[in-house]
């Protein structure tokens, strides 16, 4: 018969003791789940919210440029989803020694992007 050392048996004896998980093992590894559940949920659902808000930006903002597209090549008024302002004005351009005044038109374009956001978008037209 194999001799066993005194370490030997104490692992025998423990290992033969345990038949499975005990009740708070179990508790244990599901909350440990459930911080781990919550804590990919939030991020996925940030993450939904960044790319819903860079879409809303996205879209207004083509909105606006396509209003202002339309107000400065046929004159006429805004385009749907789009508010259109022109004013006169000038602009004034450096090039260090020299300054040129160019005279035009400031078209401002403003699209909502979202509940609580809006996009403008400027252009300058000469005359």
């Amino acid at each position: 018969m194999k001799q066993f050392k005194k370490w030997d048996l104490f692992f025998i004896r423990f290992y033969r003791e345990q038949h499975g998980d005990t009740l708070i093992e179990g508790i244990v590894s599901v909350a440990l789940f459930a911080v781990v559940a919550v804590f990919v949920c939030t991020v996925l659902m940030l993450s939904l919210s960044v790319i819903s808000r860079a879409r809303g930006n996205t879209k207004g903002g083509m909105t606006a440029a396509g209003g202002v597209a339309q107000q400065t090549t046929m004159g006429t008024g805004s385009t749907s989803g789009a508010s259109v302002s022109t004013v006169s004005g000038t602009m004034v351009f450096s090039d260090g020694t020299n300054s040129y005044t160019v005279s035009g038109s400031y078209v401002k374009g403003t699209a909502s992007a979202g509940v609580d956001n809006s996009v403008t978008y400027y252009t300058f037209v000469p005359q």
